[in-house]
């Protein structure tokens, strides 16, 4: 294999970072050995307070590294990850925290 298993993961996270969401990681992949021999990777979505979840998978040529299907791997990441966010409970600031801790005059949603 000209590509390893962790250099598929890298190429997969950059590509995630720089062309989709920073919210979005990719994990340890597994190798699918079939008429293309492809790096599965993983990808997961981490929202603040909530955690880690798997939002769908993404192929690295294990030859080229060329990531296969980015279209429609992107498509389906996207729409699992508006279905986890639409199930989150909304986020709540901490209300107790000392105001040497604020920013001055922090926008919020409240008076934008």
């Amino acid at each position: 294999l000209e590509v390893s298993a962790e250099q598929a993961r890298k190429l997969v996270n950059h590509f995630l970072l720089m062309e989709v969401s920073t919210l979005l990681a990719a994990d340890a992949p597994d190798l699918v050995v079939s008429d293309r021999t492809v790096w599965r990777v993983p990808v997961s979505i981490g929202f603040l307070h909530q955690g880690r979840f798997p939002a769908g998978t993404m192929d690295v040529d294990a030859r080229s590294g060329a990531i296969l299907d980015q279209e429609q791997s992107v498509a389906a990441i996207q729409a699992r990850a508006a279905e986890l966010a639409s199930g989150l409970p909304p986020y709540v600031p901490n209300q107790n925290l000392a105001a040497e801790f604020l920013a001055p005059n922090p926008i919020t949603a409240l008076n934008v």
